[in-house]
């Protein structure tokens, strides 16, 4: 079974080598100045007896006053883990970045700036990994659906729980895209009429069907002339024959 160190634990340990680097500590987790994570993280990785080679995960938490980034580190040699957290100002959000002391902070470090916008200094891709650039905001810190100038994104309700005298989401229009969002896309499809058989033959469209996939066994364009479709291969073979006309 891993030993789970103790914040208080290691906070002794780091007194010792980091002067004033220690925040706070309890026994879940101890915290540093973020602007010491990088030499700290070198020296809980390189330091025999803690031999923290290995970074489990890396997180964050908004607490609103400020951002602390979570380091989950365990040392396989032996058997035991610990929980660091670097503490970063809320107006600036910026922490060094430890890639260069675990490269699998790499993923996870972008997830954290995407999701919720602590930039990690030195990080040397440092762009969104899930949302899209220019996306509004960063959906995971505390104040998200607060942002400035009034602009609340995403639904401030659950789905279909409309305020009094509204029964539709108009700013969203009827698109694709709003049907795919909501899940109304089986509205629509509800107010088709069913047919009650297959459309005369002569109603059918006629059109190529490019890349059709072909039936283990079956052979190739039997299965779309059954449906009443040209294929590609039929338009093949009737210019193939105009080509032989003399």
């Amino acid at each position: 079974m891993t030993l789970a160190l103790t914040g208080t634990q290691v906070a002794g340990r780091l007194r010792s080598a980091f002067p004033d680097a220690v925040i706070a500590e309890d026994d879940v987790s101890v915290t540093v100045r973020a602007e010491r994570i990088v030499e700290i993280a070198l020296y809980l990785r390189d330091d025999p007896d803690f031999d923290c080679k290995y970074l489990n995960s890396l997180t964050a938490v908004d607490w609103i006053d400020y951002f602390e980034v979570v380091y989950h580190l365990s040392s396989l040699a032996r058997n035991h883990a610990l929980t660091l957290k670097a503490r970063a100002d809320r107006t600036r959000a910026g922490v060094p970045s430890v890639i260069s002391v675990w490269q699998g902070a790499d993923l996870q470090e972008r997830e954290v700036f995407d999701l919720m916008g602590i930039t990690f200094e030195g990080h040397p891709r440092m762009k969104r990994i899930f949302l899209w650039e220019g996306f509004p905001g960063h959906p995971l810190r505390k104040d998200y659906l607060a942002l400035p100038g009034g602009y609340k994104p995403g639904l401030q309700r659950f789905p279909y729980e409309f305020p009094e005298g509204q029964s539709e989401y108009p700013y969203l229009g009827r698109s694709p895209h709003a049907d795919l969002m909501l899940g109304t896309a089986h509205l629509e499809a509800e107010a088709e009429p069913e047919l009650s058989g297959p459309p005369p033959a002569d109603a059918r469209p006629v059109q190529p069907t490019a890349g059709l996939a072909v039936p283990q066994g079956e052979e190739p364009g039997k299965q779309a002339a059954r449906a009443g479709k040209e294929t590609d291969l039929e338009v093949v073979a009737e210019k193939a024959n105009e080509d032989d006309v003399p």
